[in-house]
């Protein structure tokens, strides 16, 4: 029983964890995309976010 309600209290905060690292992404990522948009490195910035993404999802 004890393992069942620490492993929703461990869902519960992955996800509000999740859910504000993806907010502070969406904020630091908007003034990124201007800024590289015309200089065309976007594509190399989304596969490391990609990498990061997993990173950060894993545990």
């Amino acid at each position: 029983e004890y393992i069942v309600i620490a492993s929703g209290v461990a869902l519960a905060v992955g996800l509000k964890v999740v859910s504000l690292i993806w907010e502070l992404r969406d904020t630091f990522a908007r003034p990124k995309h201007v800024e590289l948009n015309p200089r065309r490195l976007h594509e190399p910035r989304s596969g490391g976010r990609e990498s990061r993404d997993t990173r950060s999802s894993r545990p």
